[in-house]
């Protein structure tokens, strides 16, 4: 009985191990990069949207009234999101759902 258990905990072992050696030393391929989207920016028009986005979140992004949420520091991502729902109407304000309503996706 002890040799069969043997025989058998080397058989199993010996199988983990071919079928490791089996599956070798495969790496997964490496993504590829997103070709970037050419654009040219239109810089009239961002110093206009600026221009709205100051009159109530200030110059520097610090606005200096509590009804206006402050904007400097912000992770460019959440701005995006943010605008992107108040343009959808996912998010409710007013005022933002029109300014974002205007902005296109560059």
């Amino acid at each position: 009985m002890k040799l069969f258990a043997t025989s058998i905990i080397s058989a199993v072992l010996a199988l983990s191990c071919l079928t490791s050696f089996a599956a070798g030393d495969t790496k997964p391929e490496p993504a590829k990069a997103a070709k970037p989207v050419a654009y040219k920016p239109d810089v009239v028009k961002g110093q206009a949207s600026f221009t709205v986005c100051a009159g109530c979140h200030g110059v520097d992004g610090n606005s200096g009234t509590p009804a206006y949420p402050k904007l400097a520091q912000q992770h460019p991502e959440y701005l995006v999101k943010q605008l992107t729902e108040y343009k959808s109407g996912k998010r409710a304000n007013a005022i933002m759902v029109g300014f974002a309503s205007a902005l296109s996706e560059e």
